[in-house]
């Protein structure tokens, strides 16, 4: 549950796309999968952003274990990953 009050107050998206989100566990690490925008991949401030969400989710709720953000495509395949 504080996933998702963490993605309500963080992440308001009118599209609803968010709610597309695929978490995993390996050992202590945390692995969060949601869709971005191709584009967006090497964009230097999303780079910065998914970064920032990282420490902000280990933080926050995953009780500060490591999290790594898998930005995926609409099938989940990952494109980009930025470590905590």
């Amino acid at each position: 549950m504080r996933l998702v009050k963490f993605l309500e107050e963080n992440l308001p998206c009118g599209d609803g796309l968010w709610h597309g989100i695929v978490v995993t566990k390996l050992g202590i690490m945390y692995q969060i999968h949601f869709p971005i925008k191709k584009e967006m991949e090497n964009d230097a401030q999303t780079v910065t952003d998914l970064k920032f969400m990282a420490n902000e989710l280990s933080t926050k709720v995953f009780d500060s274990q490591p999290v790594d953000i898998h930005g995926c495509d609409t099938f989940f395949n990952t494109i980009r990953v930025v470590a905590q």
